[in-house]
């Protein structure tokens, strides 16, 4: 070699030092070793060490002879080589004029830790059972649903990015359709439920040690169901439903919990001491302890109940909680026996207000001779023995609350909206005191110190009326002053014409808005009479607008009071009734329902007609009158679902409610009647207008491809619709377009949509709620397709399916999906619901006429796409399709890498960008582009002392210190180190550093660290001062991609820079100094965290020629670096031998078609390049 740079000196004095370390410890076991033993050893190893030392020593000595190749001097006057890769050649190269440019700072980059799991979990949601018909059944299917739910909660969203919903909906299922609902005292003795027993005898099959399992379980079940509801963003339009859902759920949850903490365990001759009846058991019936239900009967008053099973488990709910206080004859006036009554004392958790809480506990305490003079300690666990005793009373408390806390009115106590960690839920009691010493129950949880309250010193503070969301129902909502009958409109100066939210023009006229808002004044009539005023035909347009809709909504879903069991007997003697019959004017269960049983032709009729109406109005997709439309769909389904339920129970299918929810053999035969008319108009009519607007809108995407987000957001729109309407179909009607029709939306939806967003109009619990109704339905009509070898029903369903992959502007593409055979995944006895793309296949008519039919494979197998239907989760190659997230999509490299493969369309689309989740660390997220073949890793931000070690830079920078020939570095440093690293005070400076060893006089360039005073021992600047040149480089220590670069900041020569550094072109106060005619940049002395990065690189695909391609099985398809080339994007690929480029030759490899170019034949030309004492060598 003609020289040694920093890097080959620094190996060979490693090699070096190794070297005379184990000569010298060969020496010293030598001379250990008795010379009486082995008296040959220590002449040989002291030989061994001279010829060491010698070998060191020649070895420092060439490296002190060899020039180094940053000076350029080889004894040629030549700049230093590098061999052409090429053509073998030595090339001359500039880069001496800018030394240590071979000192990269690359070092091994850890993602990190992944989060969730690495393969494909199976959570088999169909393990539920259909029906519980023993305690027994009941207590195994609270297992199986917390087993259900805690993989949910710990699955990566990568793996099943929809586990929140799946929870909650699998919750919602499970406490208002699937568990049979406690009966209080009265209605045990009326009808004894045999599952949970009579009232006051013992239970026949549990224990002590079942009980307190049960109690847990559904303890966690709760609190999975908490972290789960809120991480879902409900602000607008779906916080009112979605409310309904959360408050009803954890009533059924504290029902169950209270009614397994009342049981009686099994006759005590038939069992053993330690399953006697626990402490709280005897406490709750022996104290006549209850729990008081009138805060979640009045909000539920007002909660938009979209389907009715939620209406009959708040009947039931609030009908056992009411049955206990009369059973137990509590003094609801004096309280003191009324146990977790937050609400009573507005949700501030006081102390004072807890008296019933506080006495269960003391009475609990005092079987064992527990006491404590604060006996608020006993409640809240300060006092350790109370929980460590009796865990169940801990489960039964933190139950009770997590309802209670979800009826407080004051919305601000709830925290953002984010993904919660189940941990997180885990309630931590204290005791605490406000600023005027009043002691109050402290929670801890959900991320807050302080959960119930709006902050340390803000206890809740909610509205006088009782309910978190006024009803758009009420006249008041909607005028000037209060309105409470028809009259009080009489003296309204003016009333509201609901004008439109686009064109401001007026929807209703003074006459037809006085009709509406008067029809508002009687709640038990308002059903029948708003239907009549909006079907008409110059009413039905005007529920485009939302205020109206929401009208509309609130009048037919709001179930309002609730009428006693007791009461069901007796009748208003006035009209309007008097304020001691008002409890009269109420329902059993919702007032749609009522009107449903008694008279359901009214009802069904006109909603049939409205939707008649805003349908004769359909165009185009783009059409004003579309929202009318969907709103009147959304409508009617839902009453169709009440429809439906009412007949299930009526005709003894369904026997949950409680009281009994019948109708007459002629308000049966209505209900049947009208439940077919409202679906021949979704068959006939709104799914065929669905499929003429969602070609439209992929016309549209493909001739407008600027407009193709605003037609993808239409489109998710109608799909989700159409899912609402498929809701109500019976398991019987189940058909090949039925299925089809719902796996293509919710395919679409995922492969499309981003969720948490608030975007549809369509609460997406509802979906998913929907899911979880024909989740069980949809795997056995594909799984009995199957058994009976009907190719073309399954592969046409999943064939669909695949088509919605595509984007909306791509989907004329989608018949390629009719070359790829779908199989099923796994047997049953495995797991079922999982269908995945084998391989491209024959048509299905010769196909069905073979013997195998659909084919099953293990699922071990690789497939290019599965999809699982009971998760409605896409996968590509094992990973999940994700949208594309908006730190990835705002990164300014990522966004001119997208641009550049897609043009301008790709500059303007965001929400069609799909990917495949491929990792999700600590560190990174990993995605692969499913449009253009490149992968995005998004990298975290790393602390600012994310910096190198400093090695063996330990020699102080220090003026004083600078031997003779070393003058010149201050010269050069200290106007820079002047103005920009002498911090203010009291801040210190930071610290220089240079190379230990004597830097030769000769040498003409010379490098320091950098060190600041926050980040010790790490390189934090490198200045490089250039001796001849008289110029300084001040480089910062950046981070990308979790590696360390060096990044120009600052140079006194911006001609002599491989940074694009301007010089400043403003009017200057002072002219120049002579060091900094040319500076540009700038560097400070502050230290800096790492920011967020994203990096891009290019995947392939083995064999294939788009995305989508058959790829060969045991091989991993994604990292093959070299089927691609810097200038193939991929179109090329596909032309074959035409599209040679120059002196390429083509050739076939592993069945792929590759090209490359000829190696340079002859030597490059050898340019000598060298700097004359008046010239400066531009780079």
């Amino acid at each position: 070699s003609t020289g040694l740079d920093t890097t080959d000196i620094r190996l060979l004095r490693l090699g070096s030092g190794t070297l005379s370390f184990a000569s010298v410890r060969n020496h010293s076991c030598a001379t250990d070793c008795p010379s009486s033993e082995d008296p040959l050893s220590l002449p040989a190893a002291t030989a061994s060490l001279w010829e060491c030392r010698k070998l060191v020593d020649g070895i420092e000595l060439v490296c002190a002879q060899k020039p180094r190749t940053y000076e350029g001097q080889d004894g040629s006057g030549a700049i230093s080589s590098f061999l052409d890769l090429e053509s073998g050649e030595e090339q001359m190269s500039q880069s001496a004029v800018f030394p240590f440019f071979d000192r990269l700072l690359r070092q091994e980059v850890f993602p990190g830790k992944p989060k969730g799991v690495a393969e494909q979990l199976p959570i088999d949601l169909l393990a539920l059972p259909e029906k519980v018909t023993t305690m027994t059944e009941l207590f195994r299917t609270l297992r199986i649903a917390e087993e259900i739910c805690l993989k949910l909660a710990f699955v990566s969203r990568e793996r099943c990015e929809y586990a929140p919903y799946l929870m909650v909906c699998l919750q919602q299922h499970l406490f208002t359709t699937l568990l049979p609902l406690p009966r209080g005292p009265l209605s045990s003795k009326m009808e004894e439920c045999p599952i949970w027993g009579g009232w006051d005898g013992a239970h026949p099959t549990v224990t002590r040690s079942m009980q307190l399992d049960m109690l847990q379980v559904v303890q966690r079940l709760v609190e999975l169901f908490v972290v789960s509801s809120l991480e879902m963003k409900c602000k607008n339009h779906t916080a009112r439903t979605f409310d309904a859902v959360k408050i009803t759920v954890l009533s059924a949850a504290s029902a169950v919990a209270d009614r397994v903490a009342r049981l009686w365990p099994m006759d005590e001759r038939l069992s053993k001491p330690s399953d006697r009846p626990s402490e709280l058991t005897t406490a709750l019936h022996e104290g006549k302890f209850a729990i008081d239900p009138a805060a979640f009967l009045t909000q539920s008053e007002t909660m938009e109940v979209c389907f009715q099973e939620l209406a009959i488990t708040r009947a039931a709910t609030v009908s056992y909680f009411q049955e206990v206080l009369k059973h137990y004859k509590v003094n609801l006036a004096r309280r003191r026996t009324v146990i977790f009554d937050y609400a009573a004392h507005k949700w501030a958790m006081w102390v004072s207000g807890e008296r019933g809480t506080i006495a269960l506990a003391e009475r609990m305490a005092a079987t064992k001779l527990l006491a404590d003079g604060n006996p608020q300690n006993l409640v809240s666990g300060s006092n350790q023995m109370m929980m460590h005793i009796w865990p169940e009373f801990q489960a039964y408390r933190d139950i009770v609350f997590w309802w209670k806390y979800f009826l407080c009115t004051d919305i601000r106590v709830f925290p953002e909206a984010r993904k919660f960690h189940p941990s997180e839920a885990i309630a931590r009691w204290g005791i605490a005191q406000d600023e005027r010493g009043r002691q109050y129950f402290k929670i801890t949880a959900l991320g807050k110190d302080n959960l119930v309250w709006i902050n340390d010193k803000t206890p809740p503070q909610p509205p006088a009326s009782g309910h978190r969301w006024p009803s758009p129902a009420l006249p008041a909502m909607h005028t000037k002053g209060e309105v409470k009958t028809e009259d009080d409109l009489l003296y309204q100066r003016s009333l509201p014409n609901f004008p439109d939210e686009k064109t401001g023009r007026p929807m209703l006229r003074p006459s037809d808005s006085e009709g509406l808002l008067s029809y508002l004044t009687v709640p038990y009539l308002r059903q029948p009479l708003l239907l009549s005023f909006f079907t008409s035909q110059d009413r039905s347009n005007c529920l485009r607008q939302g205020t109206l809709q929401r009208v509309l909504q609130a009048t037919m879903l709001e179930p309002g009071r609730l009428l006693f069991p007791e009461d069901m007997k007796k009748f208003p003697e006035y009209v309007p009734a008097t304020a001691e019959e008002e409890h009269l004017i109420a329902s059993p269960f919702s007032q749609l329902l009522t009107e449903l049983s008694h008279g359901p032709s009214v009802i069904l009729t006109a909603v049939g007609k409205l939707m008649a109406l805003t349908l004769s109005l359909a165009t185009s997709v783009t059409s004003e009158t579309v929202p009318a439309i969907l709103f009147s769909v959304r409508l009617a389904v839902r009453i169709e679902s009440a429809a439906c339920l009412l007949m299930e129970h009526a005709e003894g299918r369904n026997v949950r409610a409680w009281p009994r929810l019948t109708a007459s053999p002629e308000a049966l035969e209505e209900l049947r009647r009208g439940r077919a008319l409202l679906r021949s108009t979704f068959e006939g009519e709104v799914l065929p207008w669905f499929d003429r607007w969602l070609e439209e809108l992929a016309e549209s995407a493909q001739q407008e491809p600027n407009r193709e987000d605003e037609c993808n957001s239409l489109a998710c729109r109608l799909h989700a619709h159409q899912v609402l309407v498929l809701r109500n179909v019976a398991e019987s009607d189940l058909n090949a377009d039925r299925v089809r029709r719902l796996l293509s939306s919710f395919t679409y939806l995922s492969s499309h949509h981003t969720f948490n967003q608030e975007r549809l109009e369509v609460p997406e619990t509802e979906l998913f709620e929907t899911l979880q109704l024909h989740r069980r339905s949809m795997v056995k009509w594909l799984v009995t397709q199957r058994r009976t070898n009907s190719l073309s029903g399954f592969n046409g369903v999943l064939r669909s399916c695949h088509q919605q992959l595509s984007a909306l502007g791509d989907m004329s593409s989608g018949n390629e999906t009719s070359g790829f055979e779908w199989v099923c995944v796994g047997d049953d006895s495995e797991y079922e619901g999982r269908f995945g793309v084998l391989s491209e296949a024959a048509p299905d008519a010769a196909a069905q006429g073979g013997a195998e039919g659909v084919r099953t494979v293990n699922a071990s197998d690789g497939f290019w796409i599965e999809l699982n239907v009971q998760l409605i989760q896409v996968t590509v190659r094992g990973r999940t399709l994700v949208p594309l997230e908006e730190n990835i999509w705002n990164d300014e490299d990522f966004k001119h890498v997208f641009v550049s493969e897609l043009g301008e369309k790709g500059a303007s689309q965001k929400t069609t960008v799909q990917c495949s989740a491929l990792l999700t660390s600590s560190n990174a997220t990993v995605r692969e582009l499913l449009s253009i073949p490149f992968r995005a890793t998004y990298w975290s931000s790393k602390p600012a002392n994310f910096l190198p070690f400093m090695d063996d830079w330990d020699r102080l920078y220090d003026v004083e210190d600078l031997e003779e020939d070393e003058f010149w570095i201050a010269e050069l440093f200290e106007p820079i180190r002047r103005k920009f690293f002498i911090p203010p005070p009291p801040k210190k400076p930071p610290l220089f550093f240079m190379k230990d060893e004597a830097i030769d006089p000769n040498a003409s360039v010379v490098c320091l660290m950098g060190v600041h005073q926050e980040a010790k021992a790490r390189i934090w600047k490198e200045v490089h001062l250039f001796k001849d040149r008289r110029m300084v480089h001040v480089y910062g220590i950046s981070a990308y991609g979790h590696q360390l670069y060096r990044q120009l900041e600052y140079t006194t020569n911006a001609r002599l820079c491989l940074r694009e550094l301007q010089p400043q072109v403003d009017d200057r106060e002072e002219p120049w100094p002579v060091w900094g005619r040319y500076e540009a940049g700038s560097t400070s002395y502050e230290l800096e965290a790492h920011n967020s990065t994203c990096t891009v690189s290019r995947t392939a695909v083995r064999g294939a020629t788009g995305f989508g391609s058959e790829v060969e099985q045991k091989s991993d398809p994604l990292d093959d670096p070299e089927e691609w080339q810097e200038e193939d994007s991929g179109a090329e690929r596909s032309g074959g031998a035409q599209n040679l480029i120059g002196d390429e030759e083509a050739f076939e490899e592993d069945g792929v078609e590759r090209r490359r170019r000829q190696l340079r034949s002859t030597p490059a030309e050898v340019m000598t390049v060298y700097c004359r004492n008046d010239h400066e060598l531009q780079p």
